[in-house]
C-alpha cells in the first residue's frame, strides 16, 4: 500500500484498511458511474485512472486540488464537477479515495523533480 501525505486529516485511529474501505465506498459512490469499475472510464473523454502515467502519478496535493475544485482537459468534452458531484465529500473522503485508488491501480505518485 502506499503511504499519503496528508494522513493528517485522517483520523487517529484509522487502520490502512479502515481507510482503503473507506476510499472503496466513496469510490462507488462518488466516482464509478464515471470513471467506471475498472477506472478506465465509463464515458467517452473521462481520464483513465488506471494509466501509469495518468492522473494518479500526479502529487497528493495536485490531486486534492483538482477534486475538491474540479477541472476540464482541453483534449476532453467532459469537465469533472467539485467534489466529483457530490457536495458532501470532505477531505478524509477526498484522502481515502486517493489512497484506495493509488492502491488498488499500484500508482505511486511521481517523484518531485528538484533539479532548479
Amino acid at each position: 500500500m502506499f503511504s499519503i501525505q496528508t494522513t493528517s486529516v485522517l483520523a487517529q485511529d484509522e487502520t490502512p484498511n479502515d481507510v482503503l474501505s473507506h476510499g472503496e465506498e466513496i469510490y462507488v459512490a462518488t466516482c464509478i458511474a464515471c470513471h467506471g469499475n475498472d477506472g478506465k472510464g465509463a464515458i467517452p473523454g473521462v481520464q483513465d485512472l488506471s494509466a501509469v502515467d495518468g492522473l494518479l502519478a500526479k502529487s497528493d496535493d495536485e490531486l486534492i486540488e483538482s477534486i475538491t475544485n474540479g477541472f476540464s482537459l482541453p483534449s476532453s468534452p467532459i469537465a469533472m464537477p467539485p467534489n466529483g458531484g457530490n457536495p458532501n465529500l470532505d477531505p478524509r473522503d477526498i484522502v481515502a479515495v486517493i489512497t484506495y485508488l493509488r492502491d488498488r491501480f499500484q500508482i505511486p505518485m511521481k517523484a518531485r523533480d528538484l533539479s532548479d
